[in-house]
């Protein structure tokens, strides 16, 4: 997805699954796209960057009577030969990624339009499709690889909304994706057909939802969910899923014209889904938000509920990788938190909370001795810790600081084996601790943007051995933006610098990231 094309970003955190079904475990991330305006407009970017990096996009706005049009096109490709250091216990040298090239297209369409008095269409499509090389693991000097990945895909949303009464809300939405994957690795032995993996896969789903505002403090939304997912490839069988959802939920708010403890906020909700050759799975929320002193919005916000995922089809079915034996993942988790708002020379946010996931069945992905990753079902797991998050705008929000903190644990704490060596051993590759802080600074014509993130070691076994760590990193990113004139025709140019300080890291083993790199963008807007 384009940046030019996202209006903001919506995280929620903790499970969801009564609300919005399967893979709802850890949160829901919503991207809100920007919409056809009312005028005529026509925005571009151009792109260039290390390691020959280069791209461009070009979108345009129609508004046609009552419709609005939004149409985008983009192209991003690169070498990706960046360098990285490469450490083999005796010596070090400077490498370069080979195999990393990629190239991106995408074009997508956006469409709103008003039918009828109080309703709303809305519709958007998008085909992409890519050619990248896959570069695999870094294990000696000579280290190379052929791999190939070419993948196409086209997404299309629709929805109806319709204010039929002051009270009463009715939302008709539906969601068409179709994915096809080819993967070639002309290095891996035996016939030609096993050489080359062929994927593909499709996915409907219809979610019809009414929303009714019982009075002034009370709404009730009903909904229902309809999906249906098939795949086919050259690997494995032809196969297909449906699933029938129902899910209710109420928002209850009772005001009070009072300082302390001044609001109250309730919204239990439930869902029961049906996946085709798994049991029905019923998953119930409770949440809650006190407003407990008014002056600085001082608030206790706490949630308990059940969520489930059932195993994708990658999880399942990908080439000598999946698991066909895998089970569904359950969970129940708990959050509580603190949150207040200090104005202070502008305004301070504070929060504060500890979550709580207790996960049995649990889906991961872990590697071989031969470093062929594959997925598995872990008897029980229990991921506990606590969050900071800190936000301080100052001088009218030209200048805003960002802090967060994160300190985590989840482990193995159930196995059906009474030797197994992982038991109540941190799951691999997940950090104790990551912390991130920001400052951005605008002063018109100008703005700044610094950002520093530190992520903790990471055990690389199942048994947690000290010999095999992923060593705690460091990296500092930056960007300077100058608006070089305003409209009729408004341009802006951007430089940014990633890894600013040449941090030498490893998200996971033998997969180096980049050094400092650099892009340059100009945007127009007329």
């Amino acid at each position: 997805m384009p940046l030019q094309n996202v209006e903001r970003v919506e995280v929620l955190r903790g499970g969801f699954s009564s609300m919005y079904g399967t893979d709802a475990l850890g949160g829901i991330i919503n991207i809100v796209t920007q919409r056809p305006g009312s005028v005529y407009r026509i925005r571009g970017e151009i792109l260039t960057g290390s390691y020959g990096m280069h791209g461009g996009q070009l979108t345009a706005e129609l508004p046609i009577g009552r419709i609005g049009l939004l149409l985008s096109a983009r192209r991003e490709a690169a070498r990706g030969d960046y360098e990285f250091r490469f450490q083999d216990g005796r010596s070090s040298s400077i490498l370069r990624r080979q195999n990393a090239d990629y190239v991106l297209n995408q074009l997508q369409l956006f469409a709103d339009a008003v039918p009828f008095a109080g309703s709303t269409i809305r519709w958007s499509t998008s085909y992409s499709w890519s050619d990248r090389g896959s570069p695999g693991a870094v294990l000696s000097e000579s280290s190379f690889n052929l791999a190939r990945l070419r993948d196409a895909g086209l997404q299309s949303q629709a929805s109806l909304d319709w204010n039929a009464t002051p009270r009463l809300a009715i939302r008709f939405s539906s969601l068409f994706n179709s994915q096809h994957r080819v993967y070639k690795d002309p290095l891996i032995p035996g016939e030609p057909a096993d050489r080359e993996s062929d994927f593909g896969d499709r996915s409907i789903i219809l979610t019809p939802i009414v929303r009714y505002a019982l009075n002034n403090w009370t709404s009730l939304n009903v909904g229902a969910e309809y999906a249906h997912s098939a795949i086919s490839s050259n690997q494995v069988k032809s196969a297909d899923r449906s699933q029938y959802s129902l899910f209710v939920s109420t928002d209850h708010t009772i005001d009070l014209s009072r300082d302390f403890l001044y609001q109250l906020n309730v919204f239990p909700s439930v869902r029961f889904d049906r996946l085709t050759g798994l049991a029905g799975d019923v998953s119930p929320k409770l949440g809650i938000n006190i407003g407990i002193w008014r002056l600085l919005a001082v608030r206790l916000k706490s949630s308990i509920g059940k969520s489930f995922r059932a195993p994708s089809f990658n999880d399942l079915y990908w080439k000598g990788s999946g698991n066909p034996l895998l089970k569904p993942e359950r969970s129940v988790g708990f959050d509580a938190g603190l949150a207040v708002s200090i104005p202070m020379y502008g305004r301070l946010d504070l929060e504060g909370s500890y979550f709580d996931i207790n996960t049995s069945e649990r889906i991961v992905w872990t590697p071989d001795a031969n470093g062929l990753w594959s997925p598995k079902n872990l008897q029980r797991v229990l991921s506990a810790g606590v969050e900071l998050i800190a936000a301080w705008r100052l001088l009218n929000e030209n200048v805003l600081l960002r802090a967060s903190y994160t300190n985590a644990d989840s482990k193995k704490t159930g196995s059906a084996a009474t030797d197994d060596q992982t038991l109540n051993k941190q799951l691999p590759y997940l950090p104790h601790e990551t912390a991130a802080l920001s400052l951005s600074v605008r002063l018109s014509p100008v703005t700044v943007d610094v950002r520093h993130e530190y992520t903790g070691f990471r055990y690389a076994t199942e048994t947690n051995d000290t010999r095999y760590l992923l060593q705690p990193y460091q990296k500092t990113d930056v960007s300077l933006s100058a608006v070089l004139s305003r409209r009729p025709l408004a341009a802006t140019v951007r430089v940014g610098v990633s890894n600013l300080f040449n941090s030498d890291y490893q998200i996971f083993p033998n997969f180096p990231m980049p050094m400092r790199m650099f892009n340059l963008r100009l945007l127009v807007d007329y």
